[in-house]
Protein backbone atom coordinates (compact mmCIF):
# COMPACT_ATOMS: atom_id res chain seq x y z
CA UNK A 1 0.00 0.00 0.00
CA UNK A 2 1.43 3.64 -0.84
CA UNK A 3 1.95 5.91 1.86
CA UNK A 4 -1.50 8.29 2.21
CA UNK A 5 -2.57 11.51 4.17
CA UNK A 6 -4.94 11.49 7.04
CA UNK A 7 -8.27 11.08 6.18
CA UNK A 8 -11.65 10.36 7.76
CA UNK A 9 -14.20 8.61 6.03
CA UNK A 10 -18.10 8.40 6.61
CA UNK A 11 -19.04 5.02 8.28
CA UNK A 12 -22.12 4.46 5.79
CA UNK A 13 -22.53 4.62 2.20
CA UNK A 14 -24.55 7.54 1.18
CA UNK A 15 -28.28 7.60 2.09
CA UNK A 16 -31.55 8.26 -0.07
CA UNK A 17 -32.02 10.59 3.36
CA UNK A 18 -29.56 12.61 3.18
CA UNK A 19 -29.02 12.66 -0.67
CA UNK A 20 -32.19 14.02 -0.93
CA UNK A 21 -31.72 16.87 1.39
CA UNK A 22 -28.96 18.24 -0.18
CA UNK A 23 -30.35 17.60 -3.32
CA UNK A 24 -33.54 19.56 -2.70
CA UNK A 25 -30.67 22.53 -1.49
CA UNK A 26 -28.97 22.62 -4.25
CA UNK A 27 -31.12 22.76 -6.33
CA UNK A 28 -32.42 26.13 -5.01
CA UNK A 29 -28.92 27.24 -4.72
CA UNK A 30 -26.84 27.35 -8.01
CA UNK A 31 -26.88 23.91 -8.77
CA UNK A 32 -28.50 21.74 -11.78
CA UNK A 33 -29.29 18.72 -11.90
CA UNK A 34 -31.56 16.29 -13.65
CA UNK A 35 -34.98 15.83 -12.88
CA UNK A 36 -35.66 12.35 -14.29
CA UNK A 37 -34.42 10.09 -11.84
CA UNK A 38 -35.87 8.57 -9.00
CA UNK A 39 -33.79 10.25 -6.24
CA UNK A 40 -35.59 13.47 -7.44
CA UNK A 41 -38.58 12.48 -6.14
CA UNK A 42 -40.06 11.33 -2.70
CA UNK A 43 -39.27 8.08 -1.77
CA UNK A 44 -41.27 6.01 0.64
CA UNK A 45 -40.04 6.30 4.13
CA UNK A 46 -38.63 2.59 3.83
CA UNK A 47 -35.89 3.76 1.36
CA UNK A 48 -34.94 6.97 2.71
CA UNK A 49 -31.70 4.19 4.66
CA UNK A 50 -31.24 2.67 1.55
CA UNK A 51 -27.80 4.06 -0.45
CA UNK A 52 -28.77 5.96 -3.22
CA UNK A 53 -27.89 4.45 -6.25
CA UNK A 54 -28.48 4.94 -10.02
CA UNK A 55 -26.27 8.02 -9.82
CA UNK A 56 -23.41 9.36 -12.51
CA UNK A 57 -20.30 9.94 -11.60
CA UNK A 58 -20.61 13.54 -12.71
CA UNK A 59 -23.99 13.91 -10.39
CA UNK A 60 -21.88 12.17 -7.62
CA UNK A 61 -19.14 14.66 -7.69
CA UNK A 62 -21.54 18.01 -8.20
CA UNK A 63 -23.89 16.94 -5.16
CA UNK A 64 -20.64 16.79 -3.13
CA UNK A 65 -19.88 20.05 -3.49
CA UNK A 66 -23.25 21.18 -3.10
CA UNK A 67 -22.98 19.25 0.54
CA UNK A 68 -19.62 20.93 1.57
CA UNK A 69 -21.14 24.81 0.77
CA UNK A 70 -24.21 23.67 2.26
CA UNK A 71 -22.03 22.48 5.16
CA UNK A 72 -20.01 25.92 5.20
CA UNK A 73 -17.01 24.00 3.79
CA UNK A 74 -14.88 24.86 0.76
CA UNK A 75 -16.03 22.75 -2.06
CA UNK A 76 -13.21 20.40 -3.56
CA UNK A 77 -14.13 19.88 -6.92
CA UNK A 78 -13.87 23.23 -9.85
CA UNK A 79 -14.29 22.84 -13.58
CA UNK A 80 -11.32 21.47 -15.67
CA UNK A 81 -8.12 23.68 -16.03
CA UNK A 82 -9.17 26.77 -14.02
CA UNK A 83 -8.51 28.18 -10.86
CA UNK A 84 -10.00 27.35 -7.62
CA UNK A 85 -12.52 30.28 -7.44
CA UNK A 86 -16.67 30.29 -6.29
CA UNK A 87 -17.17 31.10 -9.89
CA UNK A 88 -15.52 27.81 -11.15
CA UNK A 89 -16.92 25.51 -8.65
CA UNK A 90 -18.43 22.59 -10.72
CA UNK A 91 -22.24 23.02 -9.99
CA UNK A 92 -23.65 21.52 -13.46
CA UNK A 93 -24.59 17.78 -13.43
CA UNK A 94 -26.98 17.95 -16.70
CA UNK A 95 -24.35 17.34 -18.81
CA UNK A 96 -25.41 15.10 -21.68
CA UNK A 97 -21.96 14.05 -22.84
CA UNK A 98 -21.58 10.53 -22.85
CA UNK A 99 -17.68 10.93 -22.18
CA UNK A 100 -15.68 13.01 -20.15
CA UNK A 101 -16.91 16.42 -20.33
CA UNK A 102 -15.13 19.25 -20.74
CA UNK A 103 -15.67 20.96 -17.16
CA UNK A 104 -15.52 17.67 -15.30
CA UNK A 105 -12.33 17.68 -13.35
CA UNK A 106 -9.42 15.77 -13.19
CA UNK A 107 -6.78 14.84 -10.12
CA UNK A 108 -5.37 17.95 -10.79
CA UNK A 109 -8.67 19.80 -10.58
CA UNK A 110 -9.36 19.07 -6.69
CA UNK A 111 -8.74 20.96 -3.43
CA UNK A 112 -7.53 17.82 -1.77
CA UNK A 113 -6.64 19.79 1.30
CA UNK A 114 -9.37 22.44 1.24
CA UNK A 115 -11.19 20.86 4.30
CA UNK A 116 -14.76 19.88 1.70
CA UNK A 117 -16.02 16.56 1.01
CA UNK A 118 -14.55 14.33 -1.46
CA UNK A 119 -14.94 10.69 -2.89
CA UNK A 120 -12.41 8.72 -1.39
CA UNK A 121 -9.07 8.15 -3.59
CA UNK A 122 -8.53 4.35 -4.55
CA UNK A 123 -5.96 4.23 -2.47
CA UNK A 124 -7.96 5.53 0.87
CA UNK A 125 -10.45 3.12 -0.17
CA UNK A 126 -8.57 0.19 0.33
CA UNK A 127 -6.77 0.97 3.15
CA UNK A 128 -9.82 1.64 5.04
CA UNK A 129 -11.27 -1.38 3.72
CA UNK A 130 -8.72 -3.89 4.05
CA UNK A 131 -7.84 -2.39 7.96
CA UNK A 132 -7.19 -4.41 10.64
CA UNK A 133 -6.51 -4.31 14.18
CA UNK A 134 -5.01 -7.39 14.41
CA UNK A 135 -2.50 -6.38 11.63
CA UNK A 136 -2.58 -3.46 8.64
CA UNK A 137 -1.20 -6.12 5.83
CA UNK A 138 -2.49 -7.98 3.77
CA UNK A 139 -5.81 -7.01 6.23
CA UNK A 140 -9.11 -8.49 5.45
CA UNK A 141 -10.09 -10.41 2.43
CA UNK A 142 -13.57 -8.79 3.20
CA UNK A 143 -14.34 -5.56 5.02
CA UNK A 144 -15.69 -6.86 8.39
CA UNK A 145 -14.55 -10.11 7.95
CA UNK A 146 -11.03 -12.30 7.20
CA UNK A 147 -12.97 -15.56 6.52
CA UNK A 148 -14.67 -16.17 3.22
CA UNK A 149 -17.10 -18.35 5.39
CA UNK A 150 -17.95 -15.20 7.99
CA UNK A 151 -18.76 -12.98 4.71
CA UNK A 152 -22.42 -12.88 5.75
CA UNK A 153 -21.92 -11.16 8.76
CA UNK A 154 -19.88 -8.29 7.05
CA UNK A 155 -21.60 -7.93 3.63
CA UNK A 156 -24.76 -7.95 1.46
CA UNK A 157 -24.06 -9.95 -1.60
CA UNK A 158 -25.77 -12.19 -4.04
CA UNK A 159 -25.94 -15.14 -1.38
CA UNK A 160 -27.95 -13.55 1.61
CA UNK A 161 -29.60 -10.43 -0.47
CA UNK A 162 -32.90 -11.63 -1.85
CA UNK A 163 -32.85 -11.42 -5.92
CA UNK A 164 -29.85 -8.89 -5.44
CA UNK A 165 -31.36 -6.32 -3.81
CA UNK A 166 -30.00 -3.25 -2.06
CA UNK A 167 -30.08 -3.17 1.86
CA UNK A 168 -30.50 -0.44 4.35
CA UNK A 169 -27.12 0.61 5.39
CA UNK A 170 -25.46 -0.30 9.00
CA UNK A 171 -27.13 -3.40 9.61
CA UNK A 172 -24.15 -5.94 9.24
CA UNK A 173 -20.86 -5.99 10.97
CA UNK A 174 -18.72 -3.01 10.59
CA UNK A 175 -14.98 -3.45 9.88
CA UNK A 176 -12.68 -2.73 13.01
CA UNK A 177 -12.55 1.48 11.85
CA UNK A 178 -16.51 1.58 12.27
CA UNK A 179 -16.90 1.70 8.43
CA UNK A 180 -20.33 -0.65 7.48
CA UNK A 181 -20.66 -2.27 3.96
CA UNK A 182 -17.63 -1.65 2.51
CA UNK A 183 -17.89 -5.50 0.53
CA UNK A 184 -21.51 -5.81 -0.68
CA UNK A 185 -24.08 -3.71 -0.77
CA UNK A 186 -23.84 -0.92 -3.16
CA UNK A 187 -20.38 -0.37 -5.18
CA UNK A 188 -18.55 2.50 -4.54
CA UNK A 189 -17.05 5.35 -6.77
CA UNK A 190 -13.95 6.42 -5.91
CA UNK A 191 -12.12 9.63 -7.61
CA UNK A 192 -9.10 7.68 -9.56
CA UNK A 193 -9.39 6.74 -13.61
CA UNK A 194 -9.32 3.54 -14.55
CA UNK A 195 -5.51 1.76 -15.73
CA UNK A 196 -3.76 -2.02 -14.33
CA UNK A 197 -2.09 -1.55 -12.02
CA UNK A 198 0.97 -3.37 -14.13
CA UNK A 199 0.97 -0.33 -16.71
CA UNK A 200 2.03 2.50 -14.10
CA UNK A 201 3.31 0.59 -11.19
CA UNK A 202 5.23 4.20 -10.38
CA UNK A 203 2.47 6.34 -10.19
CA UNK A 204 0.28 3.82 -8.29
CA UNK A 205 3.07 3.27 -5.16
CA UNK A 206 3.59 7.13 -5.11
CA UNK A 207 2.20 8.85 -1.73
CA UNK A 208 -1.04 9.81 -1.86
CA UNK A 209 -1.35 8.09 -5.45
CA UNK A 210 -4.48 9.25 -7.20
CA UNK A 211 -3.46 7.10 -10.52
CA UNK A 212 -3.82 8.40 -13.69
CA UNK A 213 -3.68 11.61 -14.72
CA UNK A 214 -4.09 11.71 -18.63
CA UNK A 215 -7.32 13.22 -20.22
CA UNK A 216 -7.32 10.07 -22.54
CA UNK A 217 -8.58 7.69 -19.53
CA UNK A 218 -12.09 7.54 -19.49
CA UNK A 219 -13.21 5.25 -16.78
CA UNK A 220 -13.71 5.97 -13.49
CA UNK A 221 -13.09 3.24 -10.64
CA UNK A 222 -15.59 1.74 -8.03
CA UNK A 223 -15.06 -0.51 -5.30
CA UNK A 224 -16.79 -3.27 -3.15
CA UNK A 225 -18.63 -5.18 -5.31
CA UNK A 226 -22.60 -5.54 -4.34
CA UNK A 227 -25.45 -7.30 -4.27
CA UNK A 228 -25.42 -8.82 -7.72
CA UNK A 229 -22.24 -10.81 -6.60
CA UNK A 230 -20.50 -13.60 -4.76
CA UNK A 231 -18.17 -13.20 -2.39
CA UNK A 232 -15.39 -13.38 -4.84
CA UNK A 233 -16.02 -10.16 -6.41
CA UNK A 234 -16.68 -8.38 -2.88
CA UNK A 235 -13.50 -8.65 -1.87
CA UNK A 236 -11.59 -5.64 -0.92
CA UNK A 237 -8.92 -6.30 -3.50
CA UNK A 238 -11.43 -6.20 -6.73
CA UNK A 239 -11.30 -3.49 -9.10
CA UNK A 240 -14.44 -2.96 -11.43
CA UNK A 241 -14.72 0.52 -13.70
CA UNK A 242 -17.71 2.59 -15.29
CA UNK A 243 -16.97 4.10 -18.98
CA UNK A 244 -18.44 7.77 -19.30
CA UNK A 245 -18.97 6.23 -23.03
CA UNK A 246 -22.41 4.16 -21.24
CA UNK A 247 -24.90 7.21 -20.91
CA UNK A 248 -27.43 5.25 -18.89
CA UNK A 249 -27.30 5.69 -14.80
CA UNK A 250 -26.46 1.90 -12.60
CA UNK A 251 -28.79 1.02 -10.34
CA UNK A 252 -26.18 -0.42 -8.31
CA UNK A 253 -23.67 2.44 -8.22
CA UNK A 254 -23.36 4.11 -4.61
CA UNK A 255 -20.20 6.35 -2.51
CA UNK A 256 -18.96 7.26 0.54
CA UNK A 257 -17.56 10.59 1.56
CA UNK A 258 -14.11 11.33 2.98
CA UNK A 259 -12.09 14.47 4.37
CA UNK A 260 -8.71 14.90 4.23
CA UNK A 261 -7.25 15.80 7.83
CA UNK A 262 -5.41 19.39 8.42
CA UNK A 263 -1.59 18.74 7.30
CA UNK A 264 0.98 19.02 9.87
Amino acid sequence: MPVIDAFEMSSTEVTVALWQEVLFWAMENGYRFRTDQWWARPVPDEMLQLPVTNIHWRETVVWINALSEMSGLKPSYYRAGRPWTLENVYRDATSDSASRDGDDPYPDDVEWYGGGFRLPTEAEWEYAARYSDEGQLPGNVHAGSNREPDIDRAAWTSRNSEDGEIQSVGQLAANDLGLYDMSGNASEYVFDLWNSYDSDPAAYSAPNTRGPREERYTKVVFRGGNTRYDESVNRVSHRMFWDFRYASHNSQMGFRLVRSLPRD
